[in-house]
């Protein structure tokens, strides 16, 4: 299995079975819903197996790329993550469509979303600013006490990673804005969705 072969399953054999995405590549987009996006990322190991994850991005965080920080691997009954296609291509499509009615398609919801991934307490800076935004974007009870925490968390590290002094920097302009007008803070990430959309190429 190579690159061009995964590609060509991807159009002629999956993809049928999963309405209302499209094909990015060897990625599967579906349309998003309530600012969450969620797609089907494959990957293709040295050994020419492949690998399935299902993950959902929260549009609001600026991001210029996919990002996987929320996501489930495809595995078979064994456990393992690595497939043998398309001799077992019938097995993945089964699992991929048992994950989306198990757990995905309930995180359509994005309360639900941030509610799941929130229990988990795994994750670094990135998974907690995800969380963090969509707190804010929900408008949930404590945002506030959540951007504070957050922000606290990077002045605790003194960390000066320029990725982190940029998430520090965000986080304080929401906490800003919130202070003045909910609305101002929901039009900045509003603004960030537009921004990661654009990135991403996605129309709605």
């Amino acid at each position: 299995m190579n690159k061009k072969e995964l590609l060509k399953i991807i159009k002629n054999d999956i993809i049928e079975h999963f309405d209302g995405y499209s094909q990015k590549n060897d990625l599967l987009i579906k349309q998003p819903i309530n600012s969450l996006l969620k797609g089907i990322s494959f990957d293709i190991s040295s050994f020419g197996q492949v690998s399935c994850t299902i993950f959902i991005q929260p549009l609001f965080v600026p991001f210029e790329a996919y990002s996987y920080l929320y996501s489930f691997t495809i595995r078979d009954n064994n456990n393992k993550q690595w497939w043998d296609i398309p001799q077992n291509i019938n097995e993945l499509i089964f699992k991929i469509k048992q994950t989306e009615n198990k757990v995905t398609n309930n995180l359509d919801d994005i309360n639900n979303f941030f509610i799941y991934f929130s229990n988990l307490k795994t994750g670094g800076i990135r998974f907690i600013e995800g969380l963090v935004y969509t707190a804010c974007f929900t408008l949930r009870e404590d945002y506030q006490k959540d951007l504070i925490h957050f922000i606290d968390l990077f002045e605790k590290s003194n960390s000066n990673f320029p990725w982190e002094i940029e998430c520090i920097t965000k986080a304080k302009l929401l906490l800003e804005l919130a202070n003045k007008s909910e609305q101002l803070m929901i039009q900045q990430l509003n603004e960030w969705k537009t921004y990661t959309l654009k990135y991403l190429k996605i129309n709605l």
